[in-house]
């Protein structure tokens, strides 16, 4: 295991979670969710840390935990 930022975009969370990338990025914003972990802005998007992702998208529940695949998870 790497302590490496291994970073993720609103694209790679919609693969995680099978959902599209617009509904993605409500989940990962900070103003409807201010639990969401804190991401870098980029010109091009905001990234995240994958592992801390993977810990937010757990914290919310079963409804949004059973939709990860677990070979998203691996960090």
């Amino acid at each position: 295991m790497s302590d490496a930022f291994d970073p993720v975009g609103v694209a790679e969370i919609a693969a995680m979670l099978g959902v599209s990338h617009q509904r993605a990025g409500q989940i990962m914003d900070r103003r409807l969710h201010p639990d969401a972990p804190e991401g870098v802005h980029l010109k091009r998007g905001t990234v995240w840390s994958k592992r801390d992702v993977a810990a937010y998208l757990l914290s919310l529940g079963d409804r949004m935990s059973t939709r990860l695949n677990s070979s998203h998870l691996e960090i």
